[in-house]
């Protein structure tokens, strides 16, 4: 039971990132907040954008 509640939370937080945050260009930090500042300078897709943050944290905070 406890694990259908965590996957709920998390489908809804998901869906008010894609459906709130994102559309709105709401800035709230983070890694999504972050790929939004850096589209509307580079026009590159948010979602490549946030893979690569992330990548990116993965490897400095790996080293």
């Amino acid at each position: 039971m406890d694990y259908l509640k965590i996957i709920f939370g998390n489908i809804l937080i998901s869906l008010s990132y894609a459906c709130l945050v994102v559309p709105n260009e709401i800035i709230n930090g983070g890694v999504t907040s972050q790929a939004l500042i850096l589209n509307k300078f580079s026009g590159t897709g948010i979602a490549n954008l946030a893979n690569i943050i992330t990548l990116l944290l993965l490897l400095y905070y790996y080293v």
